[in-house]
């Protein structure tokens, strides 16, 4: 698949084409006005980043709440609002209406139980790093317009979906057309996203969406984000992702020498087991043959007492279809789109997760730069993300609801079950997590034993078992 990439970025050279790894001068268009190129922006993604008549940053502390707020007020309702002490301005519609309820919405009531985050310490670093009151502002001055080509996991995700319809169009208007992000899936670039890591460090892409799970076979540490049973809400997943942050940034930053630009969180993506029997009891699963699609999931089958198989993801339906497998384990999102719900009758769950994903920009790419449009950049990403955690909670339900509404039925996880899958988690897991990454001595097995000790209660012992202490 290397040499796969490496073809494509020759033909894109000699086909005059902008290749992914290196950002790429291109002309100018003759005759474009100014307004045209606004025109050119969708009007639900020209959220409200147009700084020129806004003053300085103000002076003191107060004085930098007050603009804030207004800022909150003026574009409550919407794409691109935000939460300032009042959460009734982030409900209104989503930017893609697929990621908001049945009628496109972000409602209220969804905001509410995910109100943890916007009143988290990381949800106001957000607000700091957007630089809402004091934007930077462009002095470069460049012959020709830079473009970057962004390889994303998926063109179905939500995350992708938001960065070509937001951030995008956003980094384009704010530098009047100097940056430009194209996003493609990595299937059209011919590129797998367990080669993504490599593939930033080479050179050949110049910016890429990181998902932990495909790249657990070179660097299983990753995996810390996906350890499935340990958690049963959003507050707490969230709460001990937002700790490990940096040390994944660091991991990133080693492995391919790029810059971590900013966070995708993979909002949907808890898994549920789709299949023709209700799970409510834990001896449902014992002997249950089901779909896996990664090794944490596996493990977490196995400690259940179920059997988990891999198959292609394509292949899925069939095989459910002619009752080879039992059941089938995926997030919702994915399980809908593959149209599970024609073959089965119960989605039961959920495994709760809600991971964060990094998107790096290469080295090459991000030293190449210059100094306005790197800070531009990062004020994007964290506007991005601000938009991508106000959307979430309407996504979150609208995906296990598209299948309900196709027909299954949702059994939720008994709190007997809910004990055997922590069981799973510290006895099959975890442990087979810790070995991957090396031993209890990795730094990794120390990470998780900071973050899951005082929020959990958990601890890798020197033999590598898990035990609860409180």
């Amino acid at each position: 698949m290397r040499a796969a990439a490496l073809l494509f970025v020759a033909a894109c050279v000699l086909s005059l084409v902008a290749c992914p790894g290196l950002p790429t001068a291109t002309p100018f268009p003759e005759q474009v006005s100014t307004e045209q190129q606004v025109q050119s922006i969708p009007d639900a993604s020209a959220t409200p980043h147009d700084t020129a008549e806004r003053p300085a940053q103000p002076a003191t502390a107060t004085d930098t709440r007050i603009a804030l707020e207004a800022y909150a007020a003026d574009y409550a309702g919407g794409p691109g609002a935000i939460y300032v002490g009042i959460l009734e301005q982030l409900a209104g519609p989503a930017l893609i209406p697929e990621h908001g309820d049945s009628e496109g919405n972000v409602p209220l009531s969804a905001l509410e139980e995910f109100r943890f985050v916007y009143e988290s310490d990381y949800y106001q670093d957000l607000l700091r790093r957007s630089r809402f009151t004091d934007p930077t502002r462009i002095t470069s001055q460049l012959d020709s317009p830079i473009f970057i080509l962004h390889a994303c996991v998926n063109g179905d995700s939500m995350w992708c979906q938001l960065m070509e319809a937001y951030l995008a169009p956003n980094l384009e208007r704010r530098t009047g057309g100097m940056l430009t992000i194209e996003v493609a899936p990595f299937f059209e670039l011919g590129i797998l996203p367990n080669d993504a890591l490599d593939l930033l460090e080479d050179g050949t892409l110049g910016m890429a969406s990181i998902y932990g799970l495909p790249l657990g076979g070179d660097h299983p540490e990753l995996e810390i984000l996906f350890l499935y049973g340990l958690y049963f809400d959003h507050s707490q997943y969230f709460q001990a992702a937002v700790e490990m942050l940096p040390d994944i940034e660091r991991l990133l930053e080693v492995a391919t020498g790029g810059y971590p630009l900013g966070v995708n969180w993979l909002s949907g993506h808890s898994p549920y087991l789709v299949g023709t029997a209700r799970l409510e009891h834990p001896e449902d699963f014992e002997g249950l043959e089901t779909y896996a699609f990664s090794k944490p999931v596996s493990d977490w089958l196995r400690g259940m007492g179920a059997d988990p198989y891999f198959v292609s993801g394509t292949e899925v339906h069939t095989v459910l279809e002619r009752g080879i497998l039992d059941a089938a384990a995926a997030p919702p999102d994915y399980s809908y789109r593959q149209r599970w719900y024609e073959v089965t009758d119960y989605i039961s769950g959920p495994l709760v997760s809600w991971s964060p994903s990094h998107y790096v920009v290469s080295r090459d790419v991000w030293e190449s730069l210059p100094a306005d449009l790197q800070e531009i950049m990062k004020e994007e990403a964290a506007r991005l993300e601000l938009e991508a955690l106000r959307t979430a909670p309407a996504y979150i339900a609208r995906v296990l609801q598209n299948n309900v509404d196709s027909g299954l039925t949702h059994a939720e996880f008994s709190p007997e079950v809910q004990a055997q899958s922590e069981w799973a988690a510290m006895n099959h897991v975890v442990p087979n997590w810790v070995e991957r990454i090396g031993g209890p001595d990795s730094p990794f097995a120390d990470l998780f034993n900071r973050v899951h000790g005082p929020l959990l209660g958990l601890r890798i012992e020197a033999d590598g078992s898990v035990e609860k202490f409180r």
